[in-house]
């Protein structure tokens, strides 16, 4: 195992719930969605299909999606904490990832807020030096989406099977992986040692300040600072095995949303699926969706129906609600089993707001 970095604790600041707004645009994005999307489609047609699908190798590949989900989390963004922030057991890293599903599921700005404050209160992490983390992981994760995009533009380059996967595509790969490298090369150059220090002594100075009085400015530049906290120290091998815990549940995401589509009659192309089904998964955590829906089922839309017609419409929106709530359900049942643990945690004292060090 890596050496852990990390600095002295800050000095404390307080952090607030999500603003009931960020709490309620999601839903209002999500009811918007579904208005949009019924106000042509028949909720009982898609019912219909729904109970005529062909589950028997839908179910399967959906449960190893979940459990594949579940452990790639605990060994991408759980083992970025324990490289980088603190030492942590796996116990603590499956409690830390997975018992935020069940509140994700209705509540995701609030769920965002309690990865870095279970870290904080167990492990004493500096929210920013978390959210650092959580950025680094992030950022190996698309590279992982990214490389089924490639792929998938490459080809359909060469075979023209999508002609909507044109120029433009093309040159989004090109900008992501310009800038994926170009960070890669700049944090494993000789100026690393130099910029890690300096973030160090900026974390140093930070703690020292202390009960200083100080602008919002100042503080707010300290913390951003720390942002860069993890690309400062990571190293070049930990990339490629958070890539390739990454890459691996892309390809069970790949394989369960396909078995889905084809359980309903649907049928994309391979370049399109390859395209369609990352994004669709990446707006599952943004705030255009309640629980898996409506983001979902609005891009899903526009893939297989709008983009390309690969079957109904009815059916395109079957697929998509079939595969939300299967993801729901499976998340919903793994935050239940490490909830308890993780509220004693973040929660030693049953309180609900806390101050705690950016």
């Amino acid at each position: 195992m890596s050496e852990v970095q990390s600095s002295p604790p800050a000095p404390q600041i307080e952090v607030k719930r999500p603003g009931l707004l960020s709490q309620v645009i999601p839903y209002l994005i999500t009811a918007a969605i579904f208005v949009w999307i019924f106000r042509s489609i028949n909720f009982a047609d898609v019912w219909h299909i729904l109970r005529a699908a062909d589950l028997s190798y839908f179910i399967p590949a959906m449960v190893a999606f979940i459990v594949v989900f579940f452990f790639s989390d605990v060994f991408s963004f759980g083992q970025a904490y324990r490289w980088f922030n603190a030492p942590m057991t796996l116990k603590e890293m499956m409690e830390c990832r997975g018992a935020p599903y069940v509140i994700q599921i209705g509540l995701a700005p609030l769920a965002e807020t309690l990865f870095p404050l279970y870290l904080w209160r167990k492990k004493g992490i500096r929210v920013s030096q978390a959210l650092s983390s959580n950025i680094w992981t992030f950022l190996n994760d698309l590279a992982a989406t990214m490389t089924a995009i490639s792929a998938a533009v490459i080809y359909n380059s060469f075979t023209g099977l999508v002609p909507v996967l044109g120029p433009g595509w093309l040159a989004a790969v090109i900008i992501f992986w310009s800038f994926y490298f170009a960070n890669l090369i700049f944090w494993h150059s000789r100026f690393r040692e130099r910029a890690a220090n300096w973030l160090a002594d900026g974390a140093a100075a930070d703690t020292a300040a202390a009960g200083k009085s100080r602008t919002f400015l100042q503080r707010a530049g300290a913390e951003l600072l720390q942002l860069l906290h993890t690309f400062s120290v990571a190293h070049w091998h930990q990339y490629l095995r958070v890539y390739l815990v990454r890459i691996t549940m892309l390809a069970f995401n790949l394989v369960s949303n396909y078995a889905a589509l084809r359980a309903v009659g649907v049928d994309p192309p391979l370049p399109l699926a390859a395209v369609g089904i990352p994004i669709i998964m990446l707006s599952i955590f943004q705030p255009v969706s309640v629980g898996g829906y409506g983001g979902p089922q609005a891009l899903a839309f526009l893939f297989f129906y709008k983009l390309v017609r690969c079957g109904a419409e009815e059916a395109v929106i079957a697929y998509s609600l079939l595969w939300s709530t299967c993801f729901l359900l499976g998340r919903a049942v793994i935050g239940l089993i490490f909830i308890r643990g993780f509220w004693r945690a973040a929660f030693p004292q049953g309180a609900v707001t806390t101050k705690v060090p950016a």
